[in-house]
């Protein structure tokens, strides 16, 4: 399977009308973006995932 990337301005209605026909044909499927690492990472922390060690005792990442 090839990949095809697309890149456009999304306030464009003509780009967006061309690209949801292409997927209506059923030849092409929509991905969502991959997650870089730094947002993965931004992501744990919003959601209390992260903890880090503090005077000897573990508490949760506090946002400074």
């Amino acid at each position: 399977m090839a990949t095809i990337t697309f890149y456009y301005e999304e306030s464009n209605p003509i780009a967006k009308k061309t690209l949801d026909y292409l997927v209506s044909l059923g030849v092409f499927q929509k991905q969502k973006p991959k997650m870089t690492r730094l947002d993965q990472s931004l992501k744990d922390i919003e959601e209390g995932r992260v903890y880090r060690l503090c005077d000897k005792k573990i508490k949760k990442y506090d946002k400074e």
